[in-house]
């Protein structure tokens, strides 16, 4: 009778044990999930065995996996924004400077037109905005950035 009530208190201690290991990376992966460290909370909520059956784990990943896609698509699309931005900066300055050279034009009467060009290329000139907190304001934003478009076709 000793040996089963031991056997049944080593094994208990045991299984309370690998619980307590499930249940501990849980609630770390829950903290860098809140926190915004999608890529490690995904990896500790993978490390867990069997996770797809573990609380709301399964949906946990999902969403990890949901937010790393949507801020790499934000990065990339800022990236793009960010040269869009640049090139029409470098236009700007090359047409700025072509106005101040003061150098006899083919046309005099296409300089108030090119002015008029800068000014309007200055306040075209978009902002770009710092990744938003939620997936579906990340998606927007990043659809917003991909919309970007300094040309002008006439």
């Amino acid at each position: 009778m000793k040996k089963k009530i031991i056997l049944f208190l080593v094994s208990t201690v045991i299984a309370v044990s690998l619980i307590g290991c499930k249940s501990g990376d849980y609630n770390k992966a829950v903290k860098l999930q809140e926190a915004g460290d999608y890529q490690a909370a995904l990896e500790l909520y993978e490390s867990i065995e069997d996770y797809e059956n573990y609380k709301d784990t399964a949906e946990r990943v999902d969403a990890c996996k949901a937010m790393i896609e949507a801020i790499n698509a934000f990065d990339s699309a800022r990236s793009s924004a960010e040269q869009k931005n640049s090139d029409l900066d470098t236009a700007i300055s090359e047409a700025e400077a072509l106005v101040v050279e003061g150098k006899p034009a083919l046309d005099e009467t296409l300089i108030p037109t090119l002015e008029t060009a800068i000014s309007e290329a200055k306040s075209a000139k978009q902002t770009i905005m710092e990744i938003p907190v939620t997936e579906d304001e990340i998606i927007a934003a990043t659809q917003q950035l991909d919309s970007l478009d300094y040309s002008r076709s006439k």
